[in-house]
């Protein structure tokens, strides 16, 4: 029973550490699939070959589906499609993956986008996908040695406490 007690009181910290590990990956996942929608609704402004309401609504995406944003978003457009983008926004501030700068632009972008010219719009959607890529490269090597932190952390503490107790 002692031994029992010991063994779950260790997976405790281990487990908490996968938890973080994943919890940081799948910030990394989201930014990708972000960065993903974000090139695909460039590359229709640029080709033109669909309105703004038939690029999210046949976008899929698991990330983005699981957040609730593309449900988020497909609701929004049925409602009205102007500033859909926009308003779905804050389900997927609520990931807290994105630096605020990063919120603030893509708030803008979304404001005005679908009421611009195709020019402006793409121009509009390249600057915010620069800006994704930049903050990418920067926290995204931080994020993966982060990642690979909290697991070996939770893992030697859960095995030193396993020996500590035993």
């Amino acid at each position: 029973m002692r031994v029992t007690g010991i063994t779950l009181l260790s997976l405790v910290p281990i487990l908490i550490g996968l938890y973080r590990k994943e919890k940081l990956l799948r910030q990394g996942r989201l930014r990708a699939s972000l960065l993903h929608l974000l090139e695909t609704v460039a590359f229709e402004i640029d080709a033109f070959t669909r309105t703004q309401d038939q690029i999210f609504l046949q976008f899929r995406d698991r990330e983005l589906e699981k957040t609730g944003f593309l449900p988020q978003l497909r609701q929004e457009i049925e409602k009205a499609p102007c500033g859909a983008f926009r308003r779905s926004l804050t389900v997927l501030f609520q990931e807290s993956f994105l630096s605020e700068r990063e919120q603030n632009e893509l708030l803008e972008f979304g404001e005005y986008f679908g009421l611009q010219s195709k020019e402006a719009q793409l121009r509009d959607c390249k600057k915010i996908l620069s800006l994704l890529h930049s903050e990418e490269e920067r926290v995204g090597a931080k994020r993966k040695a982060d990642a690979s932190i909290a697991q070996t952390t939770g893992l030697c503490i859960g095995v030193g406490l396993f020996i500590l107790l035993i």
